[in-house]
Order: C-alpha cells, then structure tokens, then sequence
C-alpha cells in the first residue's frame, strides 16, 4: 500500500483514509467472492443437515450487511418441517456470531415473504384425508414421515446444529402464511422476532401481523374473506423436545382482532364425518386475548350466518339463521365467560322448529386446562311435526309409523353433566304399527328430566303418558267401531343408559296408571274371537288399574310383569321379543275363572288346565334378570359426608 507523500497533512489524511478504504475494498470483493459463488451456502448447508438456506442472487456493499434475492430457508426437527421464502431480503448479520454457528440478523427488511409449516406424521398414522391440504416444504418428499424410534439426545459437547435469530423484522406483502390445513393469504404487514436452536429452543418475541382485504382458507377452501386482521403471538422461549399442548400453551401469548365474512361451512366438512354440511355465510367480529394460556378479558366473538343445510344420509335439515356469541367482558374478578348458540327457521324431515337456543354460563378461561363449563341452558321452542311418518324414518323407526302432526318443545338446564328440564310431544291423529296391530289415536308424552348426563345415561322418573280415542285398524282398513281406548300412564321410575354394548339394557322403567279396557293387552297374545266367552268381556271393561315394569334393549323388549285389574276381573302378562320373535304369557281372570295365552316364534296357544300354576313357570322362565345385569341409575350429586369424630387420649 502506498501513503501518498508531500505535507505532513496528506500523509496524515492518506494514513486515515486508505487503510480503511482498502479494507472495505478488500470486504466488497470477499462479500461477492462469498455470496455470489455457492461457498457461503455450502459452509451453512453441510455444516448443519437440519437448516438449509438457498438464493437466487446475494451481495453485501457495507461490511455486515446483505441484500438477497429469492432466499429461501428450509428446516426441520422431530415434530416439524417449516419453509421461510423472501423476495427481497436487505439485513445486517452479525459476522462474529457466525463462527459460534448462528445466524443472527437484525434490521430484516423483507418484501414479499411466504412460510409455510406442517407436521411430521408417524408412518403408521399416514392417510390421504390426513395428507390433503398440507403445504409442500422444499427439499423433503411430499409426505412428512416422523422419524421412527426413541428420541436421540444430542449432549451438548455433540451439538454442533446452526441456530437462527432473526431480529427486527419488518416484512411488507406477507404473501401466504401457511401452517397444516390452513392458509393466510393476502398483503398483511409482518414485524416481529424469531429464534430457533434446533432440538433445544424456540422463541417468538413477538410476532405482528397486520393487514385488510385478507383471506383465510382450510384445507384449501376459504373460510374468511375480506378479512381485516390485527395479530400479535408471543411464544416461548420452550423446549420443543418432550413438549406437550399444555407446556405449549403456558407459554403462549396472543392478542387478536379483526373482523370479516364467513364464506361457508363446507371447509369444516373434513370435521363431519358421514355429514354433508353447506351454506352458512355471514359477518364475524372477533377481539381475542389469551396470556399463558388464558383467555383474560375484554374478549368476544360474534357470528352471524344465514341459510346452513346439513345432510346425513338421506336426512336433510336446514335452517335459516345462525347466531353466535362468546363474551367475557372486562371488570372486576371473578371474570365470567358465557356464550349462546341460537338456530332459526330449522326444516327436517317432516318437522318445523322455531329455534333451538343454547346459552352457556361459566366457561372455562383456562385453554391449557379445559374443564366443564359451570350451566348449560338448552331451549326448543315452536317444534311441529307436519308428517309423523317422515319423523319416524329419521329416528330409525321405519315402517311402523304411517302418519299423524302435532308438536313439541323442550326446556333442560344445569350443570353440563347434571342437567334437569322437561319436554313435551303432543300427536294427533297418529297411526302406527304396534306387535302384529296398526292402531290409531290421539298421544302426548310429558318427559320430566329429573338427571341427564350426556356421557352416561338419564333419570327420567315422573314421567307421564296419555292416550285417547285409540281404535284398532282392521285389515280392510276401516277403524273399530268398539267405543274409543284410552289411558293415562305414570312413569315413576324411568332409567336410560347410552352408549350402551351389544345387547347391554338401554331403558329400565316402571308404570302404573289407568285405562278404559283390556284390549291392547290381550290382543298382543291373542285376538278375540279365539278366546273362550267367559273372557271375552276384559274387551268391554271400564277404567282398569294398571301397574307394571319394562326394559329394553338396542334389539329386544322385555315386559317383566304387567298387571291390569278392575270390575271384577284381571290380567297378569309377562312378554320377552327380540329377533327371533315374540314369546310370552298372560294369565286371564274374570270372576275367578282364568285362563292362560301363550305367544311364541312358532304361534299363539290357549291353556286351559292349571293356568295358574302354568303362568308362574312362564314368569320365571322369561325373567330378563335371569340373563342381564341390573341397570345403573343415572349419576347423581354425591351424598355430603359427615365428618367422622376422632377420639384422642387425654
């Protein structure tokens, strides 16, 4: 190098000015040398297999600082594999960091960014509804296999992975932000931090992201259009190794508002399954804030949609109106998260409803935690059944309803698995099928729900049945001119169970009350004209007593004993049917003459000699207790214990 010679002033300023100048000369051609050839992308590549960073083109003026063009990041570890693209990259790197593998930028100024994540699936879990609509990562194959066997813990003295701290990003025209199923597209704002040490760390601090006019899609179907959106996620710093949904929630915070149209339900049809769902457009605001994992005040949501079909078979429904709302709203503690669900204008099957709401109280704030909320409210309200037939189809009851209109509605509240309500169905002028019989009439039903719990079963005790101006259809189809029958029927033990196995009991119920005659009874084993006289008059009875008990099952019935009685005469009736047929007896009294009916799979039989003593051999031979389990009873509230008294020595 040569200092220019002459006053001590030149050589002064030449000492100052060209040793620097030299070295930056000496940086603009190394910096070149180093990004434009494929060395710099060679010592970061092989150095770690974990992050891999390709460009189109890359320089550096000023020592520490690059421009870059069409970068893109890729990387992976056990759970995830992500991909950062930029168009225009401008930031300064720390060049010292480097030797300690870690890329650290700061001052990013990007343009034109994409980033795009999924996760890695066990190769025993892999299936084409699980891989539809997952982003393609450049540099690994279409299908993200997880990596088989235990976790391999890299020592510290072992790591030698690149890490990467992006700093002061300050990205414009966010393309698409895409994570599993679901896109974000637009021109949204991107500011923010990241860090990522492979295997051990990972932090975002925070990330910002602002934008209007945006898009958000699910499994490549929009979901949210026109969408103006305000987002701001801290993460971390965790541990990604062993990391659990709670660990992940603890150290999230989120703040998130915005507003947009709803542009259907048919993108969440992957989450129905067997269900067609469709319509169900509308506007939506949102304002949501979750710290470690909490959801804390003010936060809200709100949706309302028009015109939702579902179709489940050949089962329609459709309503016409949506409306939906999540409030926690801002003041003093306890807060107090509540929201209500309400359908308009529902069409299925033969059957109005006005509304269906559900207002929930006492929502849990906790998102790392979930528990039950504290009271559900479910409400039906305007219910009518136009075709009784069509009803009876979509409740799997086919061919046994012909038709009959009425109503019904239906009001249950209480803690989610304690609920206690009632309902109500009111038909007239029904017509259905019952045993080998096509009867008509009048039937109203009141259920008093005294315990429901979705999960296990129902108490439905005190329920109360009536029936009037009931005829049998004969064969040629005109109805029995016989004075009309009718009962009234209390339930006063009534015991569901759901979910059940197999042929496990589904209901357990006894009834007592009172009827005109003794007629449907009688005509389940035998029919009138093959009786003997002297009994024929339980067919002209008035106001018997009635009293029995039931159970039934997902294919069978049982009547365990059933006993009418009234104006001097008497029927006692025990009945198992199942799908090898009906098999039963009835034991029949008038004046203290009896005789018995037999019913079986082969046919119906009249036993004249001892059918007294014959009829109890019936009973004990059909006892559904002899072959099933005793019906648990509905969970209830659990008794208050006393404190047990402690004797101490003096």
């Amino acid at each position: 190098m040569r200092v220019p010679s002459g006053r001590p002033v030149f050589r002064l300023l030449g000492w100052v000015v060209v040793p620097p100048a030299a070295l930056w000369a000496l940086w603009l051609v190394a910096a070149q040398v180093f990004l434009v050839t494929p060395l710099f992308r060679a010592v970061l590549n092989r150095q770690s297999p974990n992050i891999h960073i390709r460009y189109r083109w890359a320089w550096s003026v000023w020592p520490g600082t690059v421009h870059m063009r069409g970068m893109v990041l890729t990387s992976q570890d056990r759970k995830v594999q992500w991909q950062l693209g930029i168009d225009r990259l401008t930031t300064s790197i720390s060049l010292s960091e480097l030797p300690r593998k870690l890329f650290h930028a700061t001052q990013v100024h990007a343009d034109g960014v994409s980033f795009a994540l999924r996760r890695r699936i066990p190769k025993y879990q892999v299936t084409p509804e699980k891989l539809e609509g997952l982003p393609q990562i450049e540099g690994f194959p279409a299908v993200p296999l997880g990596e088989e066997g235990p976790d391999y813990e890299v020592p510290d003295w072992n790591y030698r992975l690149w890490s990467v701290w992006l700093q002061d990003i300050d990205a414009t025209s966010a393309r698409q932000i895409w994570i599993d199923r679901i896109r974000l597209e637009g021109g949204a704002r991107l500011a923010g931090a990241f860090y990522l040490k492979p295997i051990r760390q990972v932090l975002i601090d925070p990330a910002v992201l602002e934008g209007k006019g945006l898009a958000f899609a699910d499994n490549g179907a929009r979901v949210l259009g026109d969408l103006e959106l305000a987002l701001r996620v801290k993460l971390g710093p965790f541990d990604p190794r062993g990391m659990g949904l709670e660990t992940f929630l603890r150290s999230a915070d989120a703040d998130v508002e915005g507003k947009g149209r709803l542009e259907g339900l048919e993108a969440f049809q992957h989450l129905f399954s067997g269900e067609r769902v469709s319509g169900g457009s509308g506007p939506v605001r949102f304002g949501i804030h979750v710290q470690a994992g909490q959801i804390i005040p003010p936060t809200s949501f709100s949706a309302d949609l028009s015109r939702l079909g579902l179709r489940r078979g050949r089962v329609a429904a459709t309503a016409s109106g949506l409306s939906a709302l999540f409030d926690l709203p801002a003041g003093p503690p306890p807060f107090a998260a509540r929201a209500r669900i309400g359908l308009r204008g529902i069409v299925s099957s033969g059957a109005h409803v006005e509304s269906v709401e559900t207002a929930i109280d006492g929502i849990p704030r906790d998102l790392a935690s979930p528990s039950p909320p504290r009271r559900v409210q479910f409400d039906v309200r305007g219910g009518r059944i136009e075709d009784a037939r069509s009803v009876a189809e979509a409740l799997g009851v086919p061919d046994r309803v012909e038709k009959g209109r009425g109503m019904f509605a239906a009001h249950l509240e209480g803690p989610i698995d304690h609920l206690a309500g009632s309902a109500r169905v009111a038909l007239s002028g029904l017509r259905a099928k019952a045993a080998s019989a096509t009867l008509t009439g009048n039937l109203a039903v009141d259920v008093t729900v005294r315990v429901l719990d979705p999960g296990r079963g129902a108490d439905l005790s005190g329920t109360r049945i009536s029936i009037d101006s009931a005829h049998e259809v004969h064969e040629s189809g005109e109805e029995d001119t016989r004075p009309g029958w009718w009962a009234r029927l209390g339930l006063p033990r009534v015991q569901l169970r759901f979910a059940a196995k197999g042929d496990e009991p589904l209901v357990d119920a006894d009834l007592a009350g009172r009827c005109r005659d003794a007629r449907p009874i009688v005509g389940l084993f035998a029919r009138a004209e093959d009786l003997p006289a002297f009994v024929r008059g339980l067919f002209g009875m008035d106001d018997l007593s009635l009293r029995g008990s039931a159970i039934a099952g997902r294919s069978w019935f049982a009547l365990r004993k059933l006993t009418a009685d009234g104006d001097g005469a008497s029927v006692h009736a025990t009945l198992r049917t199942d799908r090898r047929g009906p098999d039963g007896a009835a034991l029949l009294t008038v004046r203290g003459v009896s005789v018995g009916v037999e019913v079986s799979p082969s046919g119906k039989s009249v036993h004249l000699l001892g059918p007294g003593t014959w009829f109890g051999e019936k009973v004990a031979q059909l006892d559904p207790a002899r072959a099933l389990d005793t019906l648990p009873r509905a969970r209830r509230q659990a008794p208050r214990r006393r404190a047990a008294r402690v004797q101490t020595a003096e």
